[in-house]
């Protein structure tokens, strides 16, 4: 308890040092950004779907395939269970009148 109150009081002196730091050296000046296409919302998917189009598919395929992973990883792992957990699970099946 006492050496993590001592390490926490350290780090948030580190990070407090370091945000001061960077606010004294940097300036002060507003950015305008001129008129024109940049952040909007229309361009970015334009962008996506006209230059991009390959990468932007191959990682949505990438992304489906790791979801579908996990959940199939996740049924098999959860049919194990341990007698402590299948007489909690039968417990709870009999307060609820399910079997």
């Amino acid at each position: 308890g006492r050496w993590l109150r001592l390490i926490g009081a350290v780090a948030g002196g580190c990070l407090l040092l370091v945000l001061v730091a960077a606010l004294r050296t940097t300036d002060a000046q507003m950015t305008q950004l001129g008129s024109g296409e940049i952040g909007l919302i229309q361009n970015l998917g334009q962008v996506l779907f006209r230059d991009y189009v390959i990468p932007f598919e191959l990682s949505s395929i990438l992304f489906l395939t790791a979801m579908v992973g996990a959940v199939v990883i996740g049924k098999s792992q959860g049919k194990s269970s341990t007698p402590v957990e299948d007489a909690r699970n039968q417990e709870v099946r009999t307060a609820m009148n399910i079997d």
